[in-house]
């Protein structure tokens, strides 16, 4: 046997222990690395936060269409990545969620409640999906009791329904008012009168009143309980000393409110109001008209304002000759020039025409296109794009798109709107002249150049 000396003993002992020292401290840094790494990665991950996360909306009816938004944010430290979907038919989407949500970030989703026909408690949900490991979905819940329209085509019924005033002199003239109007409207009309109260405190206690216009709110609940015309007035003092009486009158059976004012003095204020109700009730359908044109333009402001600086809203829509489905978020890194017409636009051919030419010479990075609104005619549009002789794309949406066209189409036409090469809204113009030519070529060219 081979013998070893002590030194030699030594020597090999110290140089294991030499390798063995080497080895734990390797074994440590590695171990302290994967921790550090693991820590690092638990923090560094996307975390989702949406609010808000349920909709209490209240009693609503049969058919009502209520627009809700719900917000993402992504509080983490890496890219969120989320999508959403519907778990019913009556939900639809308006927009997308970007493709990534980078931290700190938000995104907007913007969807609509069609109302279904079920007269019942109904709860209702979209499901958000991401990448947070901890929240990978995520339901915001729809909560409403629905109830049937009980107004028909026989009812009468009418409210007065007045905002409260301080001032003695309006509060004197105000109980006038309330005691004297509806008797003798009811009198000459044939009207039914009902008490204020019976809408006081379902106006006050509804869900959507801060987010709902208060004369959608007050047709919603007209419907509801059987009310003909509910008139809403507020009666104020001005510097001249006269008193204003600002007035909307509800139509049940009409989606737009006849708005009006009188300015008299105090002491003939009943009767400056009771004039002004006389002629238009004596003339209902002159005044049912201009309200009409009065609302499709304040719709279109409402319109205006609610896409401006958002992406452009979905809408499914198909080319009028090769019936390609056309997806307008597709065009990403394209400026986009849309315009919307109608069949009976008696105001559209000077658009139109102009359009046809621009279409032309435009670069290859901005795109024309017309939709027509006419949903269900398409050999009617197009036979009309055939005797316009229009060049560029004309697109129509589907037959199932009625709802997402209403909230993006203000119900008047010519309508244009300029989108950016991120797919956001940058113009809603309404209308067609010279001066509106000098605006889109301006704000055309803005968006060419960024």
């Amino acid at each position: 046997m081979k013998r070893i000396s002590i030194n030699q003993q030594d020597s090999e002992y110290n140089k294991n222990s030499q390798f063995g020292a080497e080895l734990v401290r390797t074994v440590t840094v590695i171990l302290l690395f994967l921790v550090a790494f693991s820590a690092t990665s638990c923090a560094k991950s996307p975390t989702i936060s949406v609010h808000p996360r349920s909709f209490d909306l209240g009693t609503v009816r049969v058919g009502e269409i209520i627009e809700l938004t719900t917000w993402v944010k992504n509080t983490g430290e890496k890219d969120l990545i989320a999508t959403t979907r519907s778990m019913c038919d009556c939900i639809l989407f308006f927009t997308d969620l970007p493709d990534t949500i980078y931290p700190g970030d938000s995104a907007i989703i913007f969807f609509s409640y069609y109302v279904p026909d079920t007269a019942d408690t109904n709860e209702k949900s979209i499901v958000i999906s991401s990448n947070d490991k901890k929240n990978k979905m995520i339901r915001v819940k729809i909560n409403s009791f629905i109830k049937k329209s009980k107004l028909t085509k026989a009812d009468s019924t009418i409210v007065l329904l007045p905002w409260q005033s301080n001032n003695p002199e309006i509060s004197a003239e105000n109980n006038r008012v309330l005691n004297e109007l509806l008797p003798s409207l009811a009198k000459e009309f044939n009207f039914k009168p009902m008490p204020f109260e019976i809408l006081t405190d379902k106006l006050f206690n509804d869900p959507l009143q801060r987010t709902k216009p208060p004369e959608e709110l007050m047709r919603k609940w007209a419907l509801l309980e059987g009310i003909r015309w509910i008139i809403a007035y507020q009666i104020r003092m001005l510097q001249d000393g006269n008193a204003r009486t600002d007035f909307l009158l509800i139509d049940g059976r009409s989606e737009y409110p006849i708005v009006k004012y009188v300015v008299s003095p105090v002491d003939d204020l009943y009767d400056s109001l009771y004039t002004t109700l006389e002629r238009i009730y004596s003339n209902y359908k002159g005044a049912m008209y201009q309200a009409f044109m009065y609302g499709m333009q304040t719709k279109w402001q409402r319109q205006r304002k609610k896409i401006l600086g958002l992406p452009l809203p979905k809408l499914k829509l198909f080319d009028i000759h090769t019936k390609e489905e056309i997806n307008l978020h597709s065009e990403k890194g394209k400026v986009l020039l849309i315009h919307l017409f109608g069949l009976d636009c008696e105001h559209c051919d000077e658009e139109l025409e102009w359009m046809n030419s621009f279409a032309q010479r435009v670069p290859e990075d901005l795109k024309v296109w017309g939709i027509s609104v006419d949903i269900g005619m398409e050999e009617d549009v197009k036979e009309f794009v055939k005797d316009k002789n229009l060049t560029y794309n004309i697109l129509i949406p589907s037959p199932d798109e009625s709802i997402r066209l209403d909230m993006l189409y203000g119900g008047i036409t010519p309508q244009t709107l300029i989108v950016d090469r991120e797919g956001v809204v940058r113009e809603f113009i309404v209308g067609f002249n010279q001066n509106i030519v000098k605006q889109l070529e301006m704000q055309l060219n803005r968006a060419l150049a960024e």
